[in-house]
């Protein structure tokens, strides 16, 4: 198993742990006929009355550097539901959760410049320290209330 898989496991494992203690369900999204192929892998669906959705991405050589594919925030953004990009830097522990219209704003604005194979790149440096998280449950934190504020 690579490194990025294990980090995501682990994320994924401490998210379904934590969502079951809130009384919510996770999953794959449950709007899309895709559901749990490994391209989506990274797609992770919460949900209680509503559904938010996390785009988790992961660092894992150092450096906070990550790549985006429009297809893949294509896919997100015709959901019309709540989503917010998790970027981890090297464990489930640290990282920063994005909004949908930060994220937004970063790709259509030229922050985030779109590299030779299409895919927008990002780096820590270029990203605001509000959204930076410390430890898992200063995101779930953020979660919880993103979830309240929805319903």
């Amino acid at each position: 198993m690579k490194p990025w898989q294990q980090i995501l496991d682990d994320f994924g494992t401490r998210l379904e742990g934590w969502a079951r203690s809130c009384g919510l369900t996770t999953d794959w999204p449950i709007w899309t006929d895709q559901r749990k192929l490994y391209c989506w892998y990274n797609i992770r669906s919460l949900s209680l009355n509503t559904e938010l959705l996390l785009h988790v991405k992961v660092s894992s050589s150092g450096g906070g550097f990550w790549g985006l594919r429009p297809r893949r925030l294509d896919f997100l953004r015709n959901g019309r539901c709540q989503w917010f990009l998790v970027l981890l830097l090297g464990s489930p522990e640290t990282g920063y959760m994005l909004p949908s219209a930060e994220v937004d704003h970063c790709t259509s604005s030229g922050v985030w410049a779109p590299g030779k194979d299409g895919s927008f790149k990002v780096h820590e440096a270029g990203l605001s320290k509000e959204f930076y998280f410390r430890s898992f449950d200063e995101l779930t934190e953020r979660l919880h209330s993103a979830l309240v504020i929805e319903q």
